[in-house]
This record gives structure tokens, C-alpha cells and sequence, in this order.
């Protein structure tokens, strides 16, 4: 027969293997825990209490333990299945953000054209269709990166497993948008050499065509700077709009109109660049 202050230490080791204090960060380790409390269970059949009252109290006390570790594995099983279906939306997320960098193979149309439309469809297929497919592969990679800003900012909020699953999402994305590139690069320069080529057959005919293509850039060119100039403008109106502005409700609806404005100013100037990237390629064709 076991003696009755084995129990009591035993008790008090079961104790000192729970976590402590509200700030406590140590991580119990349950499996040895509930060894701990087979082991003290089995103890009170084997043990001889000097009073009833003094078994009751130790029973009690040993009871009052168990609740506890029960009490805190749920809360711990209730923290682990949050952050798990967290996680799992973060994922979600980002692979739905690798989703959006996923662009339609548009360039075998392109190709198809150029080889049954003859060389008059090339400017016209490297000017319009390939910048077309070059500004749906910008956004793709902004599409991307953002993928990867997400996964970085979430990274410690996700489990390993959804990490790994979001990157793989996000690499795999990253593998098919470089493939992309690679073949809007090559298909690209082969039109462009074959624009070339034809040139030297026939410079006459060559030099109209750039002539002609450059006249339709300037003419484009000339009537984005208007529609620049005249959003500037209203630009200029606007913030006037703001600074005379009395009410919140009021300023708020200005706030959003200029920065929609900003925004079209930003992105006819992005348009003005690359027209004078354009023009320069096809005036030094010229020279």
C-alpha cells in the first residue's frame, strides 16, 4: 500500500507541468500530462488516507486538475481549428490571387495572321495585337507580385502546409507567366524581323508604310495630349472644388473624382510614353 504523500507529490507534479500565469508561453506537453494523471488515478487505488476528509480533499484537488486540463486542451483544440480555417483563407487567397496572373494564349491567332496575311498585317500585328497581349502581360506580373506581397504578409499567420500550397500556386504561376514572356518576346522579334526582311525587298513601299504608321502615332499622340491637357485642367478644377469644399460629405466625392482623375492622368501618360517609345523605333527606321 502506497503512501498517501506519494499522491500529494505527485499532484503537485501534475501541477507543475500545467502552464502558469496569464502571460505563460510554454506549451504543455498533454500526452505526458494525462500519463501523469493515469498514473495518480491508479495511485488513489493503492493508497491509504489517515481520514476520509483528507482523501475527499486530495481527490478534489486532483479532480479540480483534470477539469483544468481539459478546460485547456479544448481552448487550445478551439485556437488550433481558428487558426486552421484562418489559414486556409489566406491560402484561398493567394492562390486565387495566382489565378489572376494567368493570361488566355492569345499569340497563336497573332501568328496564324502573320503567316496567311502577308507583310502588309505585320506593323499592324506588332503596333496593336502584341502590345495588346505586352499589356495583358504587365498585369499579369503585377497580378503576381502582389501574389507574393500576400504570401509575405501572411506567411505567419498560415500553417506550413497552406504555405507551401499557396507557394506552389504562386511558383506555378510564376513558371507559366515567364513562359509567356519568352514566347511574346520571341514571336514578337520574329515579326519584326520579318518586317524588316521585307523592307529590304521593296524599301519604296517599306518607307510609305512607316510614314504612314508614324503619321497615325503623332495623330494619336496629338489627341491623347488633348485629352491630357483637358483632364489636367479638370484636375486643377477639382482641387479648387476641394479647398472651397464646406461639408465632409462633399469633399469626400471630390477626394474620389480626383483620384480617378489622377489616375486616367497616369495612365494616359504611361500611354503617351510608350507612344514616343514607338515613334522613335519607327523614326530610326527611317534614318
Amino acid at each position: 500500500m502506497e503512501n498517501h504523500e506519494k499522491i500529494g507529490r505527485e499532484i503537485d507534479n501534475l501541477r507543475s507541468m500545467l502552464p502558469s500565469g496569464l502571460f505563460s508561453s510554454s506549451k504543455p506537453n498533454w500526452k505526458s500530462i494525462w500519463v501523469q494523471i493515469k498514473k495518480i488515478s491508479e495511485g488513489f487505488k493503492n493508497v491509504r488516507f489517515p481520514t476520509k476528509e483528507e482523501r475527499e480533499t486530495a481527490w478534489n484537488e486532483f479532480q479540480s486538475l483534470v477539469d483544468d486540463v481539459k478546460q485547456q486542451q479544448e481552448k487550445e483544440h478551439e485556437e488550433w481549428n481558428k487558426k486552421k480555417s484562418e489559414s486556409e483563407r489566406l491560402r484561398d487567397r493567394i492562390i486565387r490571387q495566382a489565378d489572376n496572373a494567368k493570361i488566355s494564349s492569345g499569340l497563336a491567332d497573332i501568328i496564324l495572321t502573320l503567316a496567311t496575311g502577308g507583310i502588309n498585317l505585320i506593323l499592324d500585328a506588332i503596333m496593336g495585337p502584341f502590345d495588346e497581349k505586352k499589356s495583358e502581360l504587365q498585369n499579369a506580373s503585377k497580378q503576381l507580385q502582389k501574389g507574393w506581397e500576400m504570401l509575405k504578409e501572411y506567411k505567419n499567420d498560415m500553417l506550413g502546409r497552406d504555405k507551401q500550397e499557396a507557394f506552389e500556386a504562386l511558383n506555378n504561376a510564376k513558371e507559366n507567366l515567364d513562359a509567356e514572356w519568352e514566347e511574346y518576346k520571341r514571336e514578337r522579334q520574329k515579326a519584326f524581323d520579318n518586317f524588316i526582311r521585307e523592307k529590304e525587298r521593296n524599301r519604296d513601299s517599306w518607307r510609305e508604310r512607316v510614314e504612314n504608321n508614324i503619321r497615325k502615332l503623332e495623330d494619336r499622340r496629338d489627341r491623347l495630349n488633348d485629352v491630357l491637357s483637358h483632364k489636367e485642367s479638370h484636375l486643377d478644377d477639382l482641387r479648387d472644388k476641394l479647398s472651397d469644399a464646406r461639408s465632409d460629405d462633399y469633399r469626400d466625392r471630390i477626394s474620389g473624382w480626383i483620384s480617378e482623375e489622377e489616375s486616367n492622368i497616369d495612365d494616359i501618360r504611361d500611354k503617351l510614353k510608350n507612344i514616343e517609345d514607338w515613334l522613335y523605333e519607327e523614326r530610326s527606321k527611317l534614318n
